[in-house]
């Protein structure tokens, strides 16, 4: 018997194919700024306006790219970012804003600390962002997703036609090797 205003809990389960791995993605930056909100920040939470006034900018096939109210680089719109420059990881800061996600936890806690590779989780700027020698979305329904560009003007592209950059190609394959499901 339960208690008056008490609920049974029950689980739904849904199955959905995997969504095809994609080559690279193109970024815009958005116009609108995400607000700085200590208590909410790295927390996954049902309030995604911030995220659906952003997507309003949108031009077809892009995935915005969120800044933060000081011009910090925080995330995608769907996805964390990872850069790699000047021989380290570099990872935006999320104290005041962004969504500390599931695939971003599990580089930074196990994928990077397996390879040997450190990863700094600081303030980014588009500045840094642009040189970057490698830049990568992730999510724990996407995986590792290469950012082939930005607004249009900033370029990356991996040598030989491959998917990924060597650094990134190295964290895809500890990746899938941990954690099958990931595999491309």
């Amino acid at each position: 018997c339960l208690e008056e205003g008490v609920a049974e809990p029950r689980c739904l389960l849904y199955f959905f194919e995997r969504p095809p791995q994609q080559v690279g993605i193109a970024l815009q930056v958005c116009d609108y700024r995400l607000p700085q909100n200590p208590r909410l920040a790295g927390i996954k939470h049902l309030n995604r306006l911030d995220q659906v006034l952003a997507a309003v900018e949108l031009a077809d096939e892009k995935e915005g790219l969120l800044l933060d109210s000081s011009g910090n680089v925080i995330e995608a719109l769907s996805s964390n970012i990872f850069l790699y420059c000047h021989g380290q990881w570099l990872s935006p800061q999320l104290n005041n804003a962004g969504v500390a996600g599931v695939m971003r936890a599990l580089l930074l806690e196990r994928v990077l600390p397996l390879l040997g590779k450190a990863v700094q989780c600081r303030d980014v700027t588009l500045v840094e962002l642009a040189a970057a020698d490698e830049i990568f979305i992730c999510n724990a329904v996407r995986g590792i997703i290469p950012v082939e560009s930005i607004s249009g003007e900033l370029q990356w592209s991996p040598r030989g036609g491959a998917a990924l950059c060597d650094n990134s190609r190295d964290l895809q394959i500890e990746l899938n090797r941990l954690y099958p499901c990931f595999a491309v």
